[in-house]
């Protein structure tokens, strides 16, 4: 991929798409690795204000500690303040978490505190087209309603996810072309995380019978992100509908009118059905 269209991709993504403009200030999730650290260049070659982030876990020892140098010097190199998040996993990992859960919730925690300390008013995270396919497939064999199957978001309440439209191979080529280096997380490598296995077993057997599988994959999520706004819009249009006057703090709704609301929905179904059978 040339420079510019990855450039291009995430401009279009941040000011048409979720309608962020130049001028916003983002903390940057970054990790040292790839796809974190194309992200970080891209948005400060975009002219977005940045505040660099990173989480130190202390689970990988040295490489943990070489993780947040490479990160310091990053952010010296391009001129951009910096806060290290250390986080005590042993110790706030909640009985019922699994390491990578523990992990995932005490990051967002502490950014989102160093979001509203720093005065940034979203935080930039590097997930990526292939990263949103393994989601979604994580998510389809714990049973996952629509919801959950709609994957990542490209914006999310703060969180901005401008790298969803890209291949992780798109990225490396950009990185590779503009000589950034960036570190290697081994854990990602191993077998023992259900992510890991889904990325280096199951997604190459899709691909093997289907080449376009990670994009196809990514694309359905768009269209049930789609289908849950509309969804959304139904159920806010029914409630006005149905509800009743109530005390402050409680609801009142009205079961004859959600019994006609229900009835109506049936009847039009029905109407279409008749009509259809017309042209059949």
């Amino acid at each position: 991929m040339k420079q510019y269209k990855l450039l291009k991709h995430i401009s279009q993504v941040l000011r048409q798409d979720v309608r962020i403009s130049s001028g916003s200030e983002m903390l940057v999730a970054c990790s040292g690795g790839l796809d974190s650290t194309v992200l970080l260049h891209a948005l400060h070659g975009l002219g977005y204000s940045c505040h660099v982030v990173h989480a130190q876990f202390s689970l990988r020892d040295q490489d943990s500690l070489a993780d947040e140098q490479s990160v310091r010097r990053m952010a010296e190199s391009l001129g951009l303040p910096l806060t290290i998040c250390p986080i005590d996993i042993k110790s706030e990992r909640r009985p019922t978490e699994s390491l990578q859960m523990a992990a995932r919730r005490l990051r967002f925690e502490a950014f989102e505190d160093v979001r509203r300390q720093s005065g940034c008013e979203f935080i930039a995270l590097a997930h990526h087209m292939d990263d949103q396919a393994e989601t979604v497939v994580m998510r389809w064999m714990r049973g996952s309603g629509m919801e959950g199957l709609s994957g990542i978001r490209a914006k999310s309440g703060s969180r901005l996810h401008p790298l969803l439209g890209l291949r992780k191979s798109e990225l490396k080529a950009w990185a590779e072309d503009k000589k950034i280096s960036w570190r290697e997380d081994r854990s990602n490598q191993e077998a023992i995380y259900q992510r890991n296995r889904i990325r280096q077993q199951l997604i190459p057997a899709l691909e093997e019978l289907e080449p376009s599988s990670v994009p196809l994959i990514a694309e359905s999520a768009g269209h049930l992100q789609e289908a849950e706004a509309l969804a959304r819009i139904g159920q806010s249009k029914l409630l006005k509908q149905i509800s009743l006057p109530a005390p402050e703090g409680l609801k009142r709704i009205s079961i004859s009118a959600l019994l006609r609301s229900g009835a109506a929905a049936r009847s039009e179904e029905h109407t279409s059905e008749l009509q259809s059978r017309q042209y059949l």
